[in-house]
């Protein structure tokens, strides 16, 4: 209720929060909230990826959803609900790599989101 509660501003689909938790080494189990409450009962769909920048071997580097993964064919996460919906799931981060910042993207119908999110606060 407090995401799209009567008091929230009207808000079209959005990234609420992303949250990563390590599961020990290199892997990290993720959890993405995705909203939207401007058009009340209409499901929003479509797909959800994000990359990972931070500083490999004193570089900037990206790594993206299909290296999170290992899989160089490794599907979009879809997603499809009316007010809210935890995406969930785990990637693995290259040895050496220190991350700084996640980008969250969402491909949906005519709709394209992109939310950039501190690792730090991203991290528990």
């Amino acid at each position: 209720e407090r995401l799209v509660g009567p008091t929230s501003q009207p808000q079209g689909l959005n990234v609420h929060s992303s949250q990563f938790v390590s599961a020990g080494g290199a892997a990290w189990k993720y959890r993405i909230v995705l909203t939207q409450n401007l058009n009340r009962g209409t499901v929003s769909s479509g797909r959800m990826r994000f990359l990972v920048e931070g500083v490999r071997d004193g570089r900037l580097a990206r790594v993206d959803w299909t290296q999170l993964h290992q899989n160089p064919a490794a599907p979009e996460q879809p997603y499809s609900f009316r007010y809210f919906q935890e995406l969930e799931g785990s990637v693995m981060l290259p040895e050496g790599f220190v991350p700084q910042r996640v980008r969250v993207s969402l491909l949906g119908g005519d709709v394209a989101v992109e939310r950039d999110f501190d690792w730090q606060t991203a991290r528990t």
